[in-house]
């Protein structure tokens, strides 16, 4: 595979997804983030993926919360949304926690 390097050049500097993801629906550039912050961008056409050969390898993702004897219910949504929603991946992956109910 050939490198290629790219300039440190660049009108826009951010570290704020937000700010990347507008710039990028906005034709500024490239954006590399999570594919499920994507996906609806890409489904509606305003988004085009390419140079998918330089993709960047997969990361775990850990979400943190504190223990809470009165587990707010938003919170707890979100967990489960997340446990039903990667559920299949997290049997490939063989991770089961004991610690949440979906």
């Amino acid at each position: 595979m050939q490198r290629h390097r790219w300039p440190l050049i660049a009108s826009l500097m951010t570290n704020d997804g937000n700010a990347l993801r507008s710039a990028a629906l906005s034709g500024a550039g490239f954006v590399l983030q999570p594919e499920v912050l994507l996906e609806d961008y890409i489904s509606e056409g305003r988004l085009v993926r390419v140079l998918d050969a330089f993709l960047a390898p997969a990361r775990q993702v850990n979400p943190l919360y504190l223990p809470d004897p009165r587990p707010r219910r938003k919170l707890m949504s979100l967990v489960n949304w997340i446990l039903h929603r990667y559920a299949d991946e997290r049997e490939a992956t063989g991770f089961a926690s004991a610690h949440y109910q979906v």
